[in-house]
């Protein structure tokens, strides 16, 4: 997967290749580039992200939305969209994205059990 924009231009310009502080070792022959792990014992700290589904959800559906999500992520638009993403724009997307659901949650009175 091509890194996003940002990170692109800084190893561009030498400012950040290879360096993945928050993982345990190394990778990707980055090996002068030590992760925090092998500095710090038992450190680790990665950004991830998940498509999570309610509990007892039927394992058709789940892979159903897992062949979707693969198939979106080939799409050379929803790629790009993905990469140039800036965190400002990100953070405002979430915000308004915040505001819009928990509109729908309080007028449906959804509680947390």
């Amino acid at each position: 997967m091509r890194q996003p924009r940002r990170v692109a231009a800084a190893r561009a310009l030498g400012k950040a290749e290879g360096a993945r502080p928050g993982e345990r070792e190394a990778r990707g022959g980055a090996a002068e580039h030590a992760g925090a792990g092998q500095t710090l014992p038992g450190f680790e700290a990665v950004a991830w992200f998940g498509i999570v589904a309610p509990p007892k959800t039927p394992g058709a559906i789940a892979e159903r939305v897992a062949a979707g999500v693969a198939e979106a992520l080939k799409n050379p638009e929803v790629l790009k969209m993905l990469n140039e993403l800036s965190p400002s724009e990100t953070a405002s997307y979430m915000k308004r994205e915040t505001e819009r659901w928990g509109a729908v949650i309080r007028s449906a009175g959804v509680k947390l059990d």
